[in-house]
């Protein structure tokens, strides 16, 4: 069975926690939730674009810490990860800044961070897409449902989207060798 590793990283308190739990539980954790926790579930991932059957996988989701204390140690988890999705706040430029300064090696009017800062951001470190989204309302921002990706709406889109992205760009098997003799 396939396996696909998605690692959200990111400051303390931008929400990778509730992200992960609002896709696992198909809403948001309005209690508290114990940050770093890893998930590995199996899903049936149906592409829609391929037509091909369904198929099941493993989805191997891993939060991170991220307080500075835990700079050297996150990128032990790093290994074999297929897709990093780079988080956070909207209403923390810092947060944003910290994000385009490690990784780059809520209303609109609480809003320090636009949506083209982000989009900036993600061609500047040559990300395969940029998507906002929030996990507590569960919804894309009104930005990202009319730009590149408007089908992104969601939590589920966001991570079927990043499974459909690892796949993509897992190297196919080599083709089978033929022998002739003559």
């Amino acid at each position: 069975m396939q396996r696909v590793k998605v690692v959200a990283v990111g400051d303390d308190g931008v929400g990778k926690t509730s992200l992960f739990t609002t896709y696992g539980d198909d809403a948001f954790p309005h209690d508290f939730v114990a940050p770093i926790q890893d998930w590995c579930i199996e899903v049936v991932h149906e592409s829609p674009e391929s037509g091909t059957e369904p198929r099941p996988i493993i989805l191997a989701l891993f939060d991170t810490p991220g307080g500075d204390k835990y700079d050297s140690l996150r990128p032990l988890g790093y290994v074999d990860t297929d897709v990093f999705l780079l988080c956070y706040s909207v209403a923390s430029r810092a947060s944003f800044d910290r994000i385009a300064a490690k990784f780059a090696d809520t209303s609109d009017s609480e809003r320090s961070v636009t949506f083209q800062d982000g989009q900036a951001l993600a061609d500047s470190i040559a990300a395969v897409a940029f998507v906002e989204i929030a996990a507590k309302s569960h919804i894309a921002s009104s930005a990202q449902r009319t730009h590149a990706y408007p089908a992104l709406t969601t939590v589920p889109g966001l991570i079927h989207f990043a499974i459909e992205t690892a796949i993509a760009s897992q190297p196919s098997p080599p083709p089978p060798r033929k022998c002739i003799i003559v």
